[in-house]
């Protein structure tokens, strides 16, 4: 729900996501950007669509979701000043 407005907590968050993008280490193998005058966060995978069976898809869902929730409470801590958990 937009980006922190204090320079320094936005620069928190920007680490945080460059760190957790880092060769798709916690990003379900995707990685992430900030769209800054929409004020959003984008985190993506790229499946390659000769493979992508139903079966294969309907197996990432839940990762891809459940890493976009993890992502999302991170964010949410750091723009309130807490610590990501």
């Amino acid at each position: 729900d937009g980006l922190p407005k204090d320079d320094r907590t936005r620069l928190k968050l920007y680490e945080k996501l460059l760190e957790g993008s880092m060769l798709g280490g916690q990003m379900a193998g995707g990685g992430v950007g900030v769209a800054v005058k929409e004020e959003l966060i984008l985190m993506h995978c790229v499946i390659d669509m000769a493979y992508a069976l139903p079966s294969l898809l309907r197996a990432f869902a839940p990762l891809f979701v459940e890493t976009v929730e993890k992502w999302r409470k991170a964010c949410r801590d750091i723009c309130e000043g807490r610590e990501p958990t």
